[in-house]
């Protein structure tokens, strides 16, 4: 007699997919910062109050490192939820 597939082996796989995709979005996040950090820490820019003469290359890298902290933040986030109900299950 073959057995039929039961809902709870579906629901895993779904779960580890939201697991798997939340960790990716986490480590594509922290790339991103890295890349970003080293882009600002090359830049030549000097920050003084009295020369603010900041390329505009400068502040897209910077943008683009404030942007990446949320985006490692809740990927961080979303896979400690989806890793506790996978294993829950």
């Amino acid at each position: 007699m073959d057995k039929e597939p039961s809902l709870g082996h579906a629901t895993n796989k779904k779960g580890s997919y939201k697991f798997g995709l939340s960790s990716l979005t986490s480590i594509f996040g922290f790339i991103l910062f890295l890349i970003s950090y080293n882009s600002v820490s090359k830049s030549d820019v000097n920050l003084d109050p009295w020369n603010l003469h900041i390329p505009d290359e400068f502040v897209f890298w910077l943008c683009s490192m404030l942007i990446s902290l949320p985006i490692i933040f809740f990927g961080a986030i979303f896979s400690i939820i989806f890793f506790i109900d996978y294993m829950k299950k």
